[in-house]
């Protein structure tokens, strides 16, 4: 996962646990192979929504190879909660455009070794 998406994850977190539900967007993600079956598990089995959610959004998805987010996009829009998906990518857009006019240090975009 690019770093930049990792702090569109972070940045709306709060915002993630309020409003979504993570039940349909976590079989979508083992469908899709983002998630393991233990995880799944482990997720599904959290005391809150809450809880799942922030386990899904600060330790699975970062951790999850490059697709992930674009995968967790998808999930969002095929559980009809694409008001989440457009939340996450107006924050991207956001912090891109901070990095452009130079009010960022543009390591997310184009990080170096």
């Amino acid at each position: 996962m690019e770093e930049i998406h990792k702090r569109v994850l972070a940045e709306t977190l709060i915002y993630l646990k309020e409003k979504i539900k993570p039940q349909c967007v976590l079989d979508y993600l083992f469908v899709k192979d983002i998630l393991k079956a233990d995880e799944m598990e482990r997720l599904k089995k959290k005391k809150s929504i809450a809880a799942a959610v922030d386990q899904l959004v600060r330790v699975v998805l970062p951790r999850s190879g490059p697709d992930a987010f674009s995968c967790f996009l998808e999930a969002l829009n095929d559980t009809k909660q694409s008001f989440a998906s457009e939340h996450l990518l107006d924050k991207e857009k956001q912090i891109r455009q901070k990095i452009i006019e130079g009010k960022e240090f543009n390591t997310l975009l184009c990080p170096c070794p």
